[in-house]
């Protein structure tokens, strides 16, 4: 069992490395948005590999976590003016990609265990969250293109679109699930060591 004390330390150790990486860093807000289009340009390749996709920084006054667009497009359904009907879908890389990786090393850093133990399940968890950050672009490109999906997979689709990229709360569950698969109950009950 886990005393008060030692609880409190761990609920502020996680409360103060969260916070450093959720703060507005003035470099965070170019470089993890464009870290994010790389992983949804490449996954593109996998996951609608018959697409042509364009991923670029989008700005939306009107909505400022929005911050990317993705475009699809086939060119198999050519219109006869030559254009092409193109899919598109906007993305919040700060949410469905910065906060769960966020969550997994914050709540890992505020995990009592030794640091070598530490630094191992941050890998591990590193390499979770990038899982569920790929999930959640796979989710988006597979929606934008879900009007060529069998009719009966476009409901499952539309809501593994609203879990993964619509409602905040998953970014912030999933991490917090495998930090304690990672730390609890894969690893056995973490250490008190410092």
């Amino acid at each position: 069992m886990v005393s008060f004390r030692a609880g409190v330390a761990a609920l502020l150790r996680f409360v103060l490395v969260f916070g450093l990486f959720m703060a507005p860093w003035p470099q965070s807000h170019e470089f993890i948005p464009e870290l994010f289009r790389a992983e949804l340009r490449t996954l593109a390749i996998y996951v609608v590999p018959r697409l042509v996709v364009h991923v670029s920084p989008r700005s939306d006054p009107a909505h400022e976590g929005i911050d990317t667009l993705a475009e699809m497009a086939d060119r198999r359904e050519m219109l006869p003016d030559g254009s092409v009907p193109v899919r598109s879908v906007t993305l919040d890389t700060r949410s469905i990609g910065w906060i769960p990786q966020a969550m997994i090393v914050a709540l890992i850093v505020a995990t009592p265990m030794g640091w070598k133990e530490r630094a191992k399940a941050i890998v591990v968890g590193l390499v979770g969250a990038n899982l569920i950050v790929a999930l959640s672009l796979a989710t988006a490109l597979a929606f934008a293109n879900n009007s060529k999906n069998a009719t009966w997979i476009r409901p499952v689709v539309a809501v593994a679109y609203d879990i993964t990229n619509q409602n905040l709360w998953f970014s912030f569950l999933f991490p917090a699930i495998l930090w304690w698969l990672i730390c609890f109950e894969v690893k056995g009950r973490a250490s008190n060591a410092p």
